[in-house]
């Protein structure tokens, strides 16, 4: 009821959590980042099923909580094949999230046969999570941008330096935005979401 609402309207704090084998439920980012390599390689894809997971050996974040908002930056889950990011905030009294995730790419394709690995340092698949707490829908997921970065890295490798500046077969993909810089540059990205930036 009301009391129920005050109380998480007060709700103020730190906290911090640490968590050791777990998994997210319900993608495996670390297999989905190697079937776009795949894809753009012209390799076998592994199909990818509905209970996919993604499994870290460690996960640890830190939270402040100030008038039913709960604010986090520093989420780090890893495993031998994911560097997983997160950032963003929730509201906990409207019972609202906007979140962000970032998979590293070099650590999903650590070990594979990729000759331009060692370009694409800071490449990440973009994970947008946003909307009610008591309904998510479907994340937003970023492949076009780590496709386009994919690409990029390729032809650089292939042409000794300077991207090759021939057709793209991904140019007519639209953009994914926010990336989660984008939405920690924003003092409340919550705000934003409210007023239809994300779709």
């Amino acid at each position: 009821g009301n009391d129920f609402v005050s109380a998480r309207k007060n709700l103020k704090g730190s906290y911090w959590l640490g968590m050791k084998n777990g998994a997210f439920q319900g993608i495996d980012l670390t297999q989905s980042i190697r079937n776009m390599v795949a894809a753009i390689e012209g390799r076998s894809i592994q199909t990818t099923t509905e209970d996919a997971v993604t499994a870290f050996s460690e996960l640890t974040a830190t939270a402040r909580v100030r008038q039913g908002r709960l604010v986090n930056s520093d989420l780090l889950a890893v495993s031998p094949s994911s560097v997983i990011k997160g950032k963003g905030e929730a509201d906990l009294v409207g019972m609202t999230v906007d979140y962000i995730f970032s998979a590293d790419a070099q650590a999903a394709l650590k070990g594979m046969d990729i000759p331009y690995w060692d370009q694409l340092e800071g490449a990440i698949l973009p994970i947008h999570v946003v909307g009610s707490l008591n309904m998510l829908k479907k994340p937003h997921v970023g492949e076009p941008q780590l496709t386009r970065r994919i690409i990029a890295a390729r032809q650089n490798k292939e042409h000794g330096g300077g991207f090759h500046q021939g057709p793209n077969p991904y140019a007519d993909a639209p953009p994914f935005i926010p990336t989660a810089d984008a939405v920690q540059r924003n003092r409340r990205p919550m705000s934003r979401w409210k007023h239809g930036l994300f779709p």
